[in-house]
């Protein structure tokens, strides 16, 4: 069964007409919409990495470290082969992510005290240029009442919504999340299926704690806002009307352990 990483509003009305673009359909089932249809431009699929060293952590981990797991993604939708990241996830200090686009510059502090292995793996997929001319697929922007669900969604070479990295890793840090304009966190197909697909906000949203968010953008959060003036166009195959009518790329994606200016 194809799988997507995908954000549910709280609303029971709009969940369906807002279930991410790209979930997939098994053989005989209805409950999922078809897949999205495919970026030409995107990587060609490859296989799900063969490297596992990296997947059995050591049994105490050095101080200022936490160990993580990652497994290979049962689903194998792998959009763009990627090493596993190591076992061995440092939590004492922020990264700091400078985030080229088409349309502008995203800079972002991650918080690896918080979110470890998140953290540990978004660094590794950046130094190995897996974000690098990719599109951001998804983007929502809906309000409800008092509340919103407004978020740019990226992280998948293929521009479907199905791809990842060829592995996942779960949740952390959904103790009192919450999904304030600024915030950075990682897109799933349910409980502890985190890859590569992350969402940024760009006004306060209503997501229950559900998605595991590990940073902040510092700047650039008006990058995200003009491109959501452009407003969404329906995606023909799912009929879900969240796919960006102004077309963004992450040109060039690089991690610092400095600060940027």
């Amino acid at each position: 069964m194809r799988r997507c990483r995908k954000l549910i509003p709280p609303g029971a009305v709009l969940a369906t007409a807002l279930l991410v673009a790209g979930c997939g359909k098994s053989s005989g089932s209805t409950s999922e919409p078809p897949p999205a249809p495919a970026d030409t431009s995107a990587a060609t699929p490859a296989a799900i990495p063969t490297e596992t060293a990296s997947q059995t952590p050591s049994a105490s981990p050095s101080p200022g470290t936490v160990n993580c797991v990652y497994m290979p993604d049962p689903s194998g939708n792998t959009a763009r082969k990627a090493t596993l990241p190591s076992a061995s996830a440092e939590n004492t200090h922020p990264y700091y992510v400078t985030m080229v686009t088409n349309h502008g510059t995203i800079k972002i502090e991650l918080d690896a005290p918080a979110a470890p292995c998140t953290v540990n793996s978004f660094v590794s997929l950046i130094k190995q240029g897996y974000y690098d001319n990719t599109p951001c697929h998804r983007l929502l922007d809906v309000t409800m009442g008092s509340s919103a669900d407004a978020v740019l969604q990226c992280g998948d070479p293929s521009g479907t919504g199905s791809g990842g990295p060829g592995y996942t890793f779960v949740d952390e840090n959904l103790t009192g999340a919450k999904y304030v304009k600024g915030v950075i966190a990682m897109a799933n197909a349910g409980p502890n299926t985190n890859g590569s697909q992350f969402f940024m906000m760009f006004k306060d949203s209503a997501f229950p704690p559900n998605y595991t968010p590990f940073g902040q953008i510092l700047s650039g959060v008006e990058v995200i806002v003009d491109i959501a003036k452009g407003g969404t166009e329906v995606n023909p195959t799912t009929g879900a009307n969240d796919v960006p009518k102004t077309k963004t790329t992450l040109v060039k994606v690089t991690v610092s352990t400095t600060k940027p200016s």
